[in-house]
């Protein structure tokens, strides 16, 4: 059940996060002339829960779906790369910080946070490399450490939400080392007594 859970529930996540970006967020008049980017979020989230092959699938795949969205004013797979390499990073960082993956929410909202401002920063550095109109330099300092707050501080409400739409990840059962040792002390007590017999 989890399992189905999960398959069914990555992707709803990823559309309704792009929907909700293309057809409402992108068109507030929020301070800053920035917004949050549930997409991104979703995807570190995700990467952060499931590891770093699930983030970069996920990563990919929303990325490429933002770039391909009307009005598109960057180069297509831009957003597809920043994505795929945000959801990779951020499994690889749990990887590191959780070993025994035990999928403590304040360790995947750090990583989710730290990956949604590297994101946003890649997402700008790549535009400016690329020589994306929209990316200047006074443009990315006026409307970058905007962006970041905005991710940062809807962090912990898309974590929340990815939960409750795909569900946390199985912790790995302990192995109890008394199933795996062998009984053989009772054995060698039969032997013993048939022996002595003879």
């Amino acid at each position: 059940m989890t399992a189905v859970r999960r398959i069914c529930g990555i992707p709803v996540t990823l559309l309704i996060a792009v929907v909700a970006q293309v057809a409402i967020i992108n068109r507030l008049p929020l301070p800053g002339d920035a917004g949050p980017d549930v997409v991104l979020l979703a995807v570190t989230a995700i990467g952060a829960m499931f590891g770093p092959m699930t983030g970069t699938i996920v990563g990919f795949c929303g990325g490429l779906a933002l770039d391909v969205a009307p009005p598109s004013g960057h180069l297509a797979g831009e957003y597809a790369l920043v994505f795929c390499l945000a959801g990779y990073a951020c499994g690889r960082m749990r990887n590191l910080l959780d070993p025994l993956r035990e999928h403590g929410t304040l360790t995947s909202m750090t990583v989710m946070m730290v990956g949604a401002a590297g994101g946003e920063a890649a997402k700008a550095a790549l535009g400016l490399m690329l020589s994306d109109p929209d990316m200047t330099g006074p443009a990315i300092r006026q409307v970058l450490p905007a962006a970041i707050v905005y991710n940062l501080l809807f962090s912990p409400f898309v974590l929340w939400l990815v939960v409750l739409a795909v569900g946390r990840p199985a912790r790995p059962s302990a192995v109890s080392p008394h199933r795996t040792a062998p009984r053989t002390a009772p054995q060698y007590g039969a032997v013993r007594l048939a022996t002595a017999g003879s």
